[in-house]
């Protein structure tokens, strides 16, 4: 499981944030990827999964248990400067 892989867990998506470079844990920094979620600008960027529109709710991050995860084999490193200044929005309002 890397950074920006997408990954299910239960019956949502959710986006692996957590640098690569960080030691691996038992718990990872995943973000809830939702369809039809109301954006607010940079703060919740669109991301594809599986071909579909879903909203990175990145307020909702939160520390997962990596085994209670299933990997999709999806990654959207293609996405990493949208996924970068949503978490520099919330922390940094910028």
């Amino acid at each position: 499981m890397k950074q920006f892989d997408i990954v299910r867990y239960e019956s949502t998506f959710g986006l692996v944030i957590e640098s690569d470079l960080i030691p691996k844990e038992r718990w990872v920094l995943v973000a809830p990827l939702i369809r039809n979620l109301p954006r607010a600008g940079a703060l919740n960027p669109v991301i594809p999964v599986a071909g579909i529109d879903h909203v990175l709710h990145i307020r909702s991050m939160a520390s997962v248990r990596r085994d209670a995860l299933e990997d999709t084999g999806e990654n959207v490193i293609d996405s990493r400067d949208a996924v970068i200044r949503a978490v520099d929005f919330l922390i940094c309002g910028i």
